[in-house]
């Protein structure tokens, strides 16, 4: 489904997301998180809830994550 004027930002592991972290600060009451399985702690920690998190690669240490 399509939502005019809605925001979303995908985050996931990577070089970029250390220098962009204060984006994702400013974006979690403005737009759509979709987080990928490994950033979900990471983003809890920083007092962010993502929307939706995928899970597209099960491996036993996913039961630690969820």
């Amino acid at each position: 489904m399509r939502t005019p004027g809605c925001r979303r930002s995908i985050v996931s592991a990577g070089p970029s997301l250390r220098k962009n972290m204060h984006l994702l600060r400013e974006a979690k009451d403005k737009a759509i998180i979709i987080a990928t399985q490994t950033m979900l702690r990471p983003l809890i920690d920083m007092g962010i809830e993502p929307h939706y998190v995928t899970s597209l690669d099960y491996h036993d240490i996913c039961n630690a994550i969820f």
